[in-house]
């Protein structure tokens, strides 16, 4: 864990659980409003599109020429984010 988490003045789980939810709503309001979302998750979203396309055309999408027998993305919790937002899924985790 973090030898002092918030500079040593987070000392308990309410302290925690109200910087938690500020830190949620500022991720959702950057990365999951639906405008947002939906324009940084189109060009993920349409890579993806392309490469489960049955037999589509040879065609340059973001650097990868499609299609291709192996297709590796690497993503971040804000590409999950943006993806979530623009088709409208939610998810937890348990715990």
């Amino acid at each position: 864990g973090m030898p002092e988490p918030g500079w040593g003045r987070i000392t308990d789980s309410h302290q925690w659980n109200t910087l938690l939810s500020l830190h949620n709503a500022q991720f959702y309001l950057l990365q999951r409003t639906p405008e947002v979302a939906r324009s940084r998750a189109t060009p993920l979203l349409d890579l993806i599109k392309t490469a489960l396309t049955p037999h589509p055309p040879q065609k340059q999408a973001y650097g990868v020429t499609l299609p291709t027998s192996v297709l590796f993305i690497a993503g971040h919790d804000t590409n999950l984010a943006n993806l979530g937002g623009a088709l409208e899924l939610n998810w937890t985790l348990p715990g």
